[in-house]
């Protein structure tokens, strides 16, 4: 994974980002300090990746930059797969005859279920799925209708063709769908989101959030050499997945976190919860520092994996994933209920985080989160996360 432009995973339903929760009763490890404006130096570096009217909210906090924005390219993707898929699909505009977007979508879109780009769209698809790597490629490049090029690539697993035609593909959708004009009614959802977090980021922590990530697991200057980071989320109103991403250009790191905009699938209306916004935001940014330092232990997970179930250690989506990934999704889970601890008190960790997954089908998830207290006790001989990975891959799976 190191210094490659992306990392792509998929993860459970968690949900969108930007303002961290202030729950009654939770208190804060730290003095918090007050927001700050971004300075215009920081806002032109972070808008690289955005317009002028896709961008939602910019902030910046001791020396962390936090973007928000959304990509017309990426919806109208998400919602060409769905008329692929007769709008039926359960990660894809889900329960598409509930709420009223989708209803708006459905209608607006469906006269064009014959249209070339949708015949061959299968091959944009990983399964029920979209293929991340078409995800990532439209975060290289800029949104609709131009979709010009403004970073590299990296190593993805597509051909140069591919992703040429891809991109056709989707601005001949744009041009013959008028796709603006649904885009243009349907932008009400995104300004009630926007207004949302206008009025609910003074609560915000996820800079605070952002910094504990970096210091609880101290592998960033192993990882990235130190190197300034920006955090981006890339909100959708289209998919109820979530996926890390990593766009690595002249040295300019940025961590993508691209989100379902929502708080949960059915809703006939527009709704969204500061909790769950900052959940997968923390968690995306988490598998960053905890990804490379699992597979790196392949052989020792492989060893203690042998003959067991996967359905013992992770939810049922991740049953087709390789052992080192059922690894690192449990202990991105157990890290983030952590650092949720330490910041907002254990009941909102394990409320929050611990029981909602362990009853998704973490059962490992609470002995590795306690585990995790003898890292934090003993950070003088652990110094970064790296160094407890193995104990707790014996935790994980040595005791069944």
């Amino acid at each position: 994974m190191r210094r490659k432009n992306k990392i792509i995973c998929t993860t459970c339903l968690i949900f969108i980002n930007l303002s961290a929760v202030i729950l009654s009763g939770c208190h804060s490890s730290t003095t918090q300090k007050p927001i700050q404006k971004i300075s215009t130096q920081n806002l032109n570096q972070l808008q690289k990746f955005t317009s002028n009217n896709d961008n939602i909210i910019s902030i910046s906090k001791d020396s962390i930059n936090y973007n928000m924005y959304k990509r017309n390219s990426i919806d109208l993707f998400l919602i060409a797969v769905a008329l692929h898929n007769d709008f039926n699909n359960n990660y894809v505009l889900p329960n598409a005859d509930t709420r009223q977007l989708y209803i708006k979508a459905k209608a607006y879109f469906m006269p064009y279920k014959n249209h070339p780009f949708i015949k061959e769209l299968s091959k944009y698809m990983n399964g029920d799925d979209v293929n991340g790597d078409y995800l990532g490629i439209l975060l290289c490049n800029t949104d609709l209708p131009k979709l010009n090029q403004q970073y590299g690539y990296g190593k993805y697993k597509l051909k140069d063709e591919d992703i040429k035609e891809f991109l056709k593909g989707l601005k001949n959708f744009y041009t013959d769908t008028k796709a603006e004009n649904f885009f243009k009614t349907s932008d009400v959802s995104y300004d009630n989101l926007k207004k949302y977090i206008d009025e609910n980021y003074d609560k915000n922590e996820i800079v605070n959030l952002i910094g504990d990530v970096v210091k609880y697991t101290n592998n960033k200057e192993k990882y990235y050499q130190n190197n300034n980071i920006n955090y981006n989320t890339v909100l959708t109103l289209y998919r109820s997945k979530g996926s890390f991403f990593i766009v690595n250009e002249n040295g300019q790191i940025n961590f993508m976190s691209l989100q379902y905009g929502f708080s949960y699938t059915k809703s006939t209306n527009d709704n969204f919860n500061i909790d769950n916004i900052v959940k997968t935001s923390i968690h995306e940014y988490l598998h960053n520092f905890v990804n490379e330092p699992v597979a790196n232990n392949m052989s020792l997970i492989e060893q203690l994996s042998d003959g067991k179930n996967k359905s013992d250690y992770a939810s049922k989506i991740y049953e087709n994933f390789p052992w080192n990934r059922v690894t690192d999704e449990c202990f991105v889970r157990a890290i983030e209920a952590r650092i949720f601890k330490s910041r907002f008190g254990e009941e909102k960790a394990l409320k929050s985080i611990i029981y909602p997954e362990t009853s998704a089908g973490f059962k490992q998830l609470g002995k590795v989160y306690n585990k995790l207290q003898q890292y934090e006790d003993h950070r003088d001989e652990y110094k970064s996360i790296d160094d407890f990975i193995p104990i707790l891959i014996r935790e994980m799976y040595g005791n069944n």
